[in-house]
This record gives C-alpha cells, sequence and structure tokens, in this order.
C-alpha cells in the first residue's frame, strides 16, 4: 500500500472505533443521516459514507469538525490519531 492508502485505512479504523463507542451501527446509511441531519452545506450519500468506513476518502476538514462533533470525538484524533494539540 503507498502511503496515502495506509492513512486512510487508519483513518477508517478510528472513524470505526468512534462509531463503536457511541452506540450506532456501522452503516452507511446511518452514518450519512447522522451527517446529514447537523450540516448545513451540500449533503453526502450513502456511498460517500461508505468511502469513508472503507477508508476509500477522506471527509474534507469541514466535514470531519463536524463528524469528529457527532462522534463526541476531536478532529486531530479522527484524522491523525492524536488528542488536540496544546
Amino acid at each position: 500500500m503507498i502511503p496515502t492508502q495506509i492513512e486512510n485505512q487508519k483513518f477508517a479504523e478510528r472513524l470505526a472505533i468512534a462509531i463503536d463507542s457511541k452506540g450506532l451501527k456501522q452503516s452507511p446509511t446511518v452514518i450519512a443521516n447522522l451527517f446529514n441531519s447537523k450540516y448545513e452545506g451540500r449533503l453526502i450519500t450513502p456511498h460517500t459514507a461508505r468511502n469513508w468506513l472503507l477508508g476509500k476518502s477522506l471527509p474534507t476538514q469541514e466535514k470531519l469538525v463536524l463528524l469528529a462533533k457527532l462522534l463526541d470525538t476531536s478532529p486531530e484524533q479522527l484524522r491523525f490519531g492524536r488528542d488536540r494539540e496544546k
């Protein structure tokens, strides 16, 4: 795997952990519906959520911030696997 694929896969693993810790089903439809219920921009499709869950793509920074908030974690933890730096 190339570095980008490795990072995407690690993001998907952290996303799965955050979803589990929130007690949600790891379903693209569930994630898309949760996200779209709070997002004020262009909505995502379940296919987009599926790509996040599989590590095929990453959300934009704006979407990552909201996703982290919805899952009670930090964007830094979700994206990079570390807590907010002081």
